[in-house]
């Protein structure tokens, strides 16, 4: 695992680095297997979106967006990018 600790930005594809890798034995598996991941993006300017694998290993999943709020409107689905669903007009 590369050092995360001294980058200029730390986001969501540096956090996802970190919960995937196994030399660290974070993403763990066999008897002991790291059943799922979770990335929390939490901004005053929009609503906090919460990507979770839902999956046992992450090292293998994507991470999908869940934004629990009133009137939620995710968009439609445009593709993948970097192991994320990435809804229409979402920038990481």
């Amino acid at each position: 695992m590369k050092n995360n600790f001294f980058v200029e930005e730390f986001g969501m594809v540096e956090m996802t680095e970190i919960l995937r890798d196994e030399d660290s034995n974070i993403c763990m598996s066999g008897p002991f297997m790291t059943t799922g991941s979770m990335i929390s993006v939490i901004s005053p300017d929009f609503p906090a979106c919460h990507w979770l694998t839902a999956t046992p290993n992450p090292a293998a999943s994507f991470y999908k967006p869940f934004i629990f709020c009133p009137k939620n409107t995710a968009g439609e689905f445009v593709g993948l990018r970097e192991g994320f669903y990435v809804p229409t007009g979402f920038t990481t």
